[in-house]
């Protein structure tokens, strides 16, 4: 941490900020001292052992579940199976018992994809029963982000907030994957805010499909849901689709959590660099420069607590 330190006031004092991602600013910069443990609901890194002192452990649903692989410089969960219902990780059944509109959630996970399986789910929450076993009343009552970039929310017989972002993972390379899904409210308790997902890639903004106020009739029917429809979801999974057509997601996962709120984007690039070494974060950062990023400057006093 003091060498992330170090660069953080080395970044400050050299305005070095202006030359590189702001997402690679942020994780020395914005984002390296806010405490998000609070509201880490679970944290599963090469296991299903929940690490965020919450006891969430996740439970392997199938045979193809392997923990401890090692992929391309991680250690990982794998999802190994095509196949409905061949393996994937089953989440604690009260997961979004305390989340409303006030409050948001966020889910992220660092992926290595490894079959291209439109229907594929990140990540699918929601009532039991819904979906392939619906009854009339709650048919469709769930989330899910699919490996297209496909996400739906469901209400009744109805998937009334559906958008078709066209995000999804590059086959065979590790990727950070952030679903954010905003509150009606920001940290300062201001309403008013967007409703709805924001994906990132690698903290970077993918596709924003939160909706403001002036579309009011979506934005109400999200933070209905929300607070009616999301407390109660007890079936809930990441890789399993609650539709049997549906294929499994084969993919490498590491450091996946849920938070519950919804990250900002600093946050976001926070969660990113506490999954990373710093030798990642470095070589991440060089191959985002440009030519015309790396000017040199001279005489920089560094401050006298970079290394505190």
């Amino acid at each position: 941490m003091k060498f992330k330190k170090l660069l953080a006031g080395v970044l400050s004092a050299a305005m070095v900020a202006t030359m590189i991602p702001s997402s690679l600013a942020g994780m020395f910069v914005s984002a390296a001292d806010t405490d998000l443990s609070s509201h880490l609901l679970f944290q599963y890194t090469d296991t299903l052992e929940d690490q965020s002192g919450k006891d969430n452990d996740g439970v392997a649903k199938g045979n193809g579940v392997q923990t401890g692989v090692e992929k391309d410089g991680r250690s990982s969960v794998y999802l190994s199976s095509t196949s409905h219902g061949g393996g994937s990780i089953q989440l604690p059944d009260d997961l979004t018992a305390d989340l409303s509109s006030k409050t948001g959630f966020t889910f992220t996970t660092w992926i290595n994809a490894q079959t291209d399986a439109d229907w594929a789910r990140l990540l699918d929450i929601g009532e039991a029963g819904s979906g392939q076993e619906a009854t009339d009343s709650n048919y469709r009552n769930y989330f899910f982000v699919a490996q297209n970039g496909r996400i739906v929310s469901g209400q009744g017989n109805t998937e009334f907030y559906l958008t078709d972002t066209g995000v999804e993972p590059t086959l065979g390379e590790w990727h950070h994957i952030a679903i954010a899904f905003m509150p009606e409210v920001n940290a300062a308790e201001e309403d008013g805010q967007n409703v709805g997902v924001i994906l990132y890639v690698d903290g970077e903004v993918a596709y924003d499909a939160s909706v403001n106020q002036t579309n009011s009739g979506t934005r109400n029917a999200l933070i209905a849901w929300c607070n009616d429809v999301l407390p109660g979801f007890t079936d809930n999974y990441i890789g399993y689709s609650r539709f049997d057509g549906d294929a499994e997601l084969n993919a490498y996962l590491f450091d996946m959590r849920f938070y519950d709120m919804g990250l900002t984007a600093d946050q976001v690039v926070q969660v990113m660099a506490d999954g990373m070494t710093t030798e990642q974060v470095l070589n991440m950062a060089k191959e985002s420069l440009t030519l015309a990023q790396t000017a040199t400057s001279t005489n920089i006093t560094l401050p006298a607590t970079a290394l505190a």
